[in-house]
């Protein structure tokens, strides 16, 4: 929608663009931050511009039912548009999150040792405690802390053994 919106002749003073994508009508209704975010704001420049121009648009769901003539010509453009070898006028900033997801899937396939490496230390890692396992470790010693903390001493060595009394029990 964006680059049909910037590359509206001069001349023209009504837009209508039809669409059979209800969620981009929506968001563009009533915008919300999400992953698109820089797609719609796009969108609303440039259709600022176009008002500043004297250009009215409007933005219309159609039902993919619908047959008519005008969705073929824009399928069809759509298709010639999309075909291999087509290079595009503008090239659009793609979703951050995207982005920032792809460049990770391709960091983590490049820090990975080849499969025929390391697998004598590949098995004895799998046999390693897991996080789940060091947590219940040290919340147990933390527990065995506290109860030697608050538990009285069973050997009174020092006090009994100065008193000249004997050790053991009483």
């Amino acid at each position: 929608m964006a680059y049909v919106l910037r590359h509206i002749p001069n001349n023209c003073r009504r837009v209508s663009i039809l669409t059979r994508n209800k969620a981009a009508v929506q968001s563009l209704k009533n915008p919300h931050q999400q992953s698109g975010q820089e797609f719609i704001r796009c969108i609303y420049d440039s259709i600022q511009e176009l008002q500043e121009k004297g250009t009215v648009t409007s933005v219309i769901w159609v039902p993919s039912e619908s047959d008519e003539e005008l969705l073929k010509v824009a399928t069809k453009k759509a298709k010639e548009a999309t075909r291999e070898g087509a290079t595009p006028e503008r090239q659009f900033p793609r979703m951050l999150s995207t982005t920032f997801n792809i460049e990770k899937r391709k960091l983590k396939a490049e820090r990975r040792l080849p499969e025929n490496v390391g697998k004598y230390s590949k098995s004895i890692d799998s046999a390693l405690p897991g996080e789940h396992t060091k947590r219940l470790l040290r919340r147990c010693r933390q527990v065995n802390v506290r109860a030697d903390l608050n538990a009285k001493p069973s050997n009174t060595f020092s006090s009994d053994a100065r008193a000249g009394k004997p050790i053991g029990r009483k």
